[in-house]
């Protein structure tokens, strides 16, 4: 396999150097507390902090979110709200098992 250095995870912006390094960028301009808008059995967690919903999918198998599902207002577009998926370029209407993503919920 090929060796992993910091060198090359800072340049690749699918790397968990970029996306932690992305999602620490993130925490720091939230405020206030954190709202619980979503938690079920089969691993849906879904909650709001500042401006953001964050949906992750805690479970074994793929999740199709919806608006609703998340806490959204009805006829909201998920594909507009995104500000940060995993992997990259994910579409967030369906999680990947660890997968999450994180929608601007204005």
């Amino acid at each position: 396999p090929q060796a992993r250095n910091v060198a090359d995870e800072r340049r690749d912006p699918a790397s968990l150097w970029s996306l932690h390094r992305d999602l620490i960028a993130l925490r720091r301009t939230l405020r206030g507390g954190v709202e619980v808008v979503a938690a079920d059995a089969d691993g849906l967690l879904a909650y709001r902090r500042g401006g953001v919903t964050v949906a992750l999918n805690l479970g074994a198998a793929p999740r199709r979110l919806t608006p609703a599902s998340i806490g959204m207002p009805d006829g909201r577009q998920l594909d507009g709200a995104v500000v940060l998926a995993t992997p990259p370029g994910a579409d967030p209407a369906l999680l990947a098992p660890g997968g999450g993503a994180i929608l601007a919920s204005a």
